[in-house]
């Protein structure tokens, strides 16, 4: 921010304007916010609900709308820093629309947002910024916001994205949804490898920065195959959030203990959840062939 452009943020901080009153008081209450966007690519029993059962939509805390509005600043205010230093040889792509159609089928939505395109244009003058070899390796980056609680902020800060499976708030599953769509393919063909970074916003003390995590391209081709399964579930899985990270982790997000969580399938999952223990359904596993999942 000490080098960014007054000219150049104010762009930006224009659009945030219109962001962040949307963010309380959309234009039609059919735009309300009804479901996080994670959690598409996370949980694959909210999707049975809404394939096979058909559930009613519930609007998410009001709460909520302060935590996309802190996101949205923080949005806008990287976009602005970086738009104002970023050398001619690179190229910043901010806020376009990706056909995400090969990873979320019909009825679901067929598009969604990336934040954050970095394209090396010139390698020569490239070189004079970045290591050589890193340059090579990742000559472009693919990046997603995500607002985070001062605890998840410092936890993301020292994340290594490894084997593990541990994303409860489906961060990496969104990322990778956003990574292998089809517009970052044709992105990918015409400028070679892009890498991918999830970057954390603390939402309690915005003014410790932004911590960007370098996220494998290996783990997030599983993850995108868990994403596919996702959002193409046709089994009753049971409390799978539940199962595999604990109640502690995911309770209040997946609102298993009717405390507000942001799931629209809470009381249809809540209501079967003990039946659907007795019959000890199969759990999604991340790891295993497609046709065993």
């Amino acid at each position: 921010m000490a080098h960014a452009s007054e000219e150049v943020m104010a762009t930006f901080m224009h659009d945030f304007q219109l962001n962040f009153v949307d963010c309380f008081w959309a234009p039609d209450s059919k735009d309300r916010a009804f479901a996080r966007p994670s959690r598409g690519s996370q949980c694959p029993q909210m999707h049975y609900y809404a394939n096979q059962s058909g559930f009613k939509m519930k609007p998410m805390p009001p709460s909520i709308a302060a935590t996309f509005a802190m996101g949205h600043l923080a949005h806008a205010m990287a976009y602005g820093a970086i738009a104002s230093v970023l050398p001619e040889c690179f190229k910043l792509i901010a806020e376009s629309t990706a056909d995400v159609s090969n990873t979320i089928p019909e009825p679901g939505a067929q598009t969604g947002t990336i934040d954050l395109v970095i394209i090396t244009t010139d390698h020569e003058e490239a070189f004079k910024y970045i290591h050589g070899p890193t340059l090579e390796e990742v000559p472009n980056i693919l990046g997603d916001f995500k607002t985070m609680t001062g605890r998840g902020w410092r936890d993301h800060s020292k994340k290594v994205f490894d084997e593990s499976f541990d994303d409860a708030l489906g961060h990496t599953g969104q990322l990778a949804t956003y990574r292998f769509s089809k517009t970052v393919m044709d992105l990918e063909k015409e400028f070679g490898h892009i890498g991918t970074v999830l970057i954390g916003v603390n939402k309690e003390s915005p003014h410790m920065g932004v911590v960007p995590r370098f996220v494998p391209h290996e783990y997030l081709l599983k993850r995108h195959e868990h994403a596919k399964l996702c959002y193409a579930n046709t089994k009753d899985v049971g409390p799978w959030l539940l199962d595999t990270y604990g109640k502690g982790k995911v309770g209040y997000y997946c609102d298993a203990f009717g405390k507000g969580g942001y799931c629209p399938a809470a009381h249809d999952c809540r209501k079967n959840r003990m039946a659907t223990r007795e019959e000890k359904p199969e759990i999604l596993d991340i790891n295993a062939p497609e046709e065993k999942a």
